[in-house]
């Protein structure tokens, strides 16, 4: 009995062992996002936060939800400031308009200290589809607005209004100085409209320096009018300003920047892109001081690159005041600023392949100030930093592109990774037919290079987009007919070109460089 007795509990405790390692090896599954919810009519001493039940107001909800949760909050004003220290989403009910109003403001005697009207605190942070009112600020206050620090936040779809007689900060990141461990890593600001008529002016974006953290910060797609100050200001390594549009009703010759790229306290600041914005004034004489503004100081900054952007109607149309040979300005539109480019900085700032509103060269050398190299550049309008068709063999008009050489006869070859500057994404289409109205017999692609977040080559024949049998498309993440892979990556591809087919080379949001290595024959 004993021995029968020892055998069951030895079975049992085996059973037990191997129960408690599923235990400890099946996943967990993540709790489901409680929805709670928010209205002017709501009670916060007797609800539960439900819909038919809700909350009074925003802060009191934020204290009483999970990691992870969603707060809706419905039409009305809310005057109160906020503290959002864990990670939640916060946004406005679909259809309301639902307007959160900042309460403290600071006498301008103590910036820049930040008091916070809206304080995030924590990752992974969502707030979108709010009207945020910055308080009414005297002649010598200011607001400190939005103040945040934390890795992946996303502010979208908001409203940002600036409002009074004095100076407002809309959205700014808390700097190393202060917080010695801020990361704002995968911060994404996009597609917010800001105003305001401040007397001083306001600060749309101002992303202070941070030490930790190298993933990029995002600011995307955002429309800034009004008296502005500074639409974006970047002192952190690693961040991208892409397709913003920037109009100001400020007289073009007091301070205000469209962009600028620097770090006040000197250091280093390296891999800043500045692509696709439109930045100008509202009308003759406005604009901002100074368009594009890189460099402060003894600073030192490396890959800082400037493409695609229009920049026009200012008193300086991109300004750089340090390492100029780290900077490179090339494929904008520069036009009708009183100084279109000036280095004050020694060594030679690359400011090639820009349209300046003119093809005369001496129209062009009077708005070009310092040690610049503007030869050669574009005789048309580039665009307002979006994707353009062009013909880069320059046979039907001239090129605005560095010639590209390519096959008729069948074969190309581009497998050979280039050095060389980003330009921005745009779409190449050449008719591989015969119906170029030159005697060419053999054209050769190659050394080729592309930058960029994602890569599609279409084969065109009668219109319809077909990948031929046997055509081989190879690139860094395999082969295929898409290719796709992650920020700024080289990418090599090589390929045969079928006689009678078009070539459509279609890049992401990035860059595309070809650069010529055979002559037309």
């Amino acid at each position: 009995m004993s021995k029968i007795r020892e055998k069951t509990t030895a079975t049992l405790l085996i059973a037990i062992f191997i129960l408690s390692i599923f235990a400890v090896l099946m996943p967990v599954s993540a709790a489901e996002p409680t929805t709670y919810y928010v209205a002017t009519t709501g009670n916060n001493d007797v609800n539960d936060g439900s819909e038919g039940f809700p909350w009074l107001t925003i802060q009191y909800a934020i204290n009483n939800v999970d990691i992870g949760d969603i707060i809706i909050v419905h039409s009305g004003t809310y005057a109160e400031d906020l503290v959002i220290d864990e990670s939640i989403e916060l946004m406005a009910a679909l259809g309301d308009t639902v307007t959160i109003k900042g309460v403290i403001k600071t006498e301008i005697a103590l910036f820049p200290l930040a008091e916070a009207n809206i304080e995030i605190l924590a990752d992974d942070v969502k707030i979108h589809g709010f009207t945020i009112e910055s308080p009414d600020v005297l002649t010598d206050e200011y607001s400190s607005g939005m103040v945040l620090t934390g890795t992946n936040i996303e502010i979208y779809d908001n409203y940002f209004v600036s409002i009074g007689g004095g100076s407002c900060i809309v959205i700014q990141a808390y700097s190393s100085n202060v917080m010695p461990l801020s990361d704002i890593s995968g911060l994404n600001i996009h597609h917010n409209e800001f105003s305001g008529t401040p007397t001083e002016g306001y600060d749309g974006v101002y992303v202070n320096p941070t030490l930790v953290g190298t993933d990029y910060v995002t600011i995307s797609d955002n429309d800034f009018i009004g008296i502005i100050h500074q639409s974006i200001i970047t002192e952190r390594s690693y961040t991208k300003i892409l397709d913003n549009t920037m109009i100001s009703d400020q007289v073009n010759t007091i301070y205000g920047n469209g962009i600028g790229v620097y770090q006040f306290g000197g250091g280093t600041q390296s891999d800043v892109l500045v692509s696709g914005n439109l930045i100008k004034g509202s009308g003759p004489g406005l604009g901002f001081n100074r368009g594009i503004f890189t460099g402060v100081g003894t600073q030192t900054q490396t890959n800082i690159v400037i493409t695609g952007n229009t920049v026009e109607g200012n008193n300086y149309g991109v300004l750089v005041r340090n390492t100029p040979l780290e900077v490179t300005v090339n494929y904008n539109d520069i036009l009708n600023n009183v100084m279109n480019v000036e280095n004050t900085a020694s060594g030679t700032l690359d400011a090639t392949h820009n349209w300046w509103g003119t093809a005369d060269p001496v129209q062009i050398e009077a708005k070009i100030s310092g040690l610049v190299t503007y030869d050669p550049w574009l005789s048309d309008e580039y665009g307002e930093g979006g994707p353009v068709s062009m013909d880069p063999l320059g046979l039907s008009g001239t090129a605005r592109f560095p010639t590209v050489s390519l096959t008729i006869d069948g074969t190309g070859d581009f497998p050979d990774v280039i050095t060389g500057i980003p330009t921005p994404a745009m779409d190449i289409l050449v008719t591989n037919t015969g119906e170029i109205t030159v005697d060419i017999t053999t054209m050769v692609i190659e050394d080729i290079k592309f930058y960029t977040d994602y890569l599609r080559i279409a084969f065109i024949d009668g219109g319809a987009s077909v990948l031929p049998a046997g055509m081989l498309i190879e690139g860094l993440y395999g082969t295929g007919y898409e290719t796709s892979g992650g920020d700024f990556t080289y990418l090599w591809l090589s390929l045969e070109v079928p006689l009678g087919y078009e070539i459509g080379i279609y890049t992401g949001t990035l860059f595309f460089i070809a650069e010529a290595v055979t002559e037309i024959s």
